[in-house]
Parts: structure tokens; C-alpha cells; sequence
């Protein structure tokens, strides 16, 4: 999924996720679309850090966010790369 914009003062922000990005795992499960993040994106998981793997220039990267309770509100900022939600 291509990260779309990543918002001022987020966790993602924070973990040093970038626009462009390209998240291939979220937990150590791959990602199959937005509809699946969303799944992922529990309150269980607030305040937990969560580890993500993504695309960046080509480059497999692992980074660590620890999920905030506005996640949930600003999934839409993630897209497919085709352009599917």
C-alpha cells in the first residue's frame, strides 16, 4: 500500500514513515489492501509498538510505530499503489 501523506505529529510521523512509502507488513503479516489494515488498526493495539515493513526507494526497511489513538481516523491517507482503496 503507498502511503499517500503521512500526517504532522503522528505516530507515523514519528517512526519516520515518509510519503512514497510502500508498506508491505503490518506486524509481520503482509498487507493485502486497505480493508485489511483497517482490520489491523484495533484499540487493543493502542499504545503497543507495532512493527511495519516497507518500500522505500527500493529498499526493504523495518521500522516501529507505536499506534495512537488518531490511527484509526486517518487510515484514508493510505492507498494501493494502483490506486485501490
Amino acid at each position: 500500500m503507498l502511503i499517500a501523506s503521512v500526517e504532522p505529529k503522528s505516530p507515523a510521523r514519528d517512526a519516520g514513515l515518509r510519503e512514497g512509502d510502500i508498506m508491505i507488513a503490518f506486524a509481520g503479516e503482509p498487507i493485502t489492501g486497505i480493508d485489511d489494515l483497517h482490520g489491523r488498526l484495533t484499540e487493543e493495539r493502542i499504545g503497543m509498538p507495532v512493527p511495519l515493513t516497507i518500500l522505500r526507494g527500493g529498499q526493504r526497511r523495518q521500522i516501529v510505530v507505536v499506534l495512537g489513538q488518531a490511527d484509526q481516523d486517518v487510515v484514508r491517507t493510505f492507498r494501493s499503489p494502483r490506486g485501490q482503496a
